[in-house]
């Protein structure tokens, strides 16, 4: 296996539970639907009628930022916890 499978393996594999997916790559896919939003502008969808609007702005920036938040957070903990576990993998329990 070369150096380049290993560090795709290590990156994508879960520190904790080899079977699953990492957490720092959930984190990063969650992350991609705020990206995604703020990308095609979906905040300034004009529907017509001034209230509607704002509302959907409203609630649309709200779901960007909490879904910022949790990416953020979880992708932060995840190669937290994997550089933990890497690092002291005899020793650490997550």
């Amino acid at each position: 296996m070369n150096a380049v499978e290993n560090a795709l393996r290590w990156l994508l594999q879960s520190s904790a539970d080899p079977s699953e997916v990492s957490l720092t790559i959930k984190g990063l896919l969650i992350g991609v639907v705020p990206v995604l939003m703020t990308v095609l502008g979906l905040a300034h969808i004009n529907l017509g009628q001034d209230q509607i609007t704002g509302l959907v702005d409203g609630l649309v920036g709200f779901v960007q930022a909490a879904l910022t938040l949790i990416s953020a957070i979880a992708t932060l903990w995840g190669i937290l916890r994997k550089i933990w576990l890497t690092v002291f993998a005899s020793s650490a329990q997550v």
